[in-house]
């Protein structure tokens, strides 16, 4: 289960997931078209349990809604945010 909060986003929130094992993990902000704004983590090792990552939205990034996609061996999971 995927949470971030604040949502809607100005500029800084905190994303939560849960790990059931040792996992190689990307996290990318993402337009609603799938293109690659930012990349917060890049096949970054982490370990099994709750996981909390920092989002820091840039500053010049319009407001809309736009997904967090989380990306591991076992499979991609994605959240909508808002700025």
């Amino acid at each position: 289960q995927l949470v971030i909060y604040p949502n809607p986003v100005s500029q800084n929130a905190t994303l939560k997931y849960t790990l059931t094992k040792d996992e190689n993990v990307s996290i990318r902000l993402v337009d609603m078209e799938g293109r690659v704004i930012e990349t917060l983590a890049d096949n970054q090792l982490q370990l099994a349990g709750i996981q909390k990552q920092p989002v820091v939205m840039p500053d010049v990034l319009a407001s809309g809604s736009y997904l967090l996609v989380i990306s591991t061996p076992s499979g991609k999971m994605s959240i909508k945010i808002i700025k």
